[in-house]
């Protein structure tokens, strides 16, 4: 597999906005979107780290695997500050993620198990 990180319907970090997410996260509890919008614009290299492991498990013959499972090596690998919300990586936010992947890489649909993401109680 000789796929790169760059993808034509990636736009640059920061530039994303809640219209290019329109319909992505229509499975999703809507209250929890906005905050992942803030996550994501703030730290754009959380999905850039996800991409490039994805890619590799991918590269390396995998078939499915854990978003969760992913955000655990990431944890792991960078050992990194805390962000605002306390957390280095929130769990929260995986779901979020294994949908933007499977958006830009249409050809891995199905890579990661997706379920409807549970109401805040």
């Amino acid at each position: 597999m000789n796929e790169t990180m760059e993808n034509p319907r990636v736009m640059k970090p920061g530039q994303q906005t809640e219209i290019e997410f329109e319909g992505l996260f229509d499975d999703m509890d809507p209250s929890r979107n906005q905050a992942f919008y803030d996550y994501h614009k703030q730290y754009p290299e959380v999905y850039q780290h996800f991409k490039r492991l994805a890619l590799g498990a991918l590269a390396s013959g995998e078939t499915k695997w854990s978003a969760r499972g992913l955000f655990w090596v990431m944890r792991w690998k960078q050992r990194g500050k805390r962000k605002e919300d306390g957390y280095m990586l929130n769990n929260n936010y995986s779901p979020y993620y294994a949908r933007l992947f499977e958006r830009d890489y249409p050809q891995h649909e199905g890579f990661f198990e997706k379920r409807m993401v549970k109401k805040t109680l």
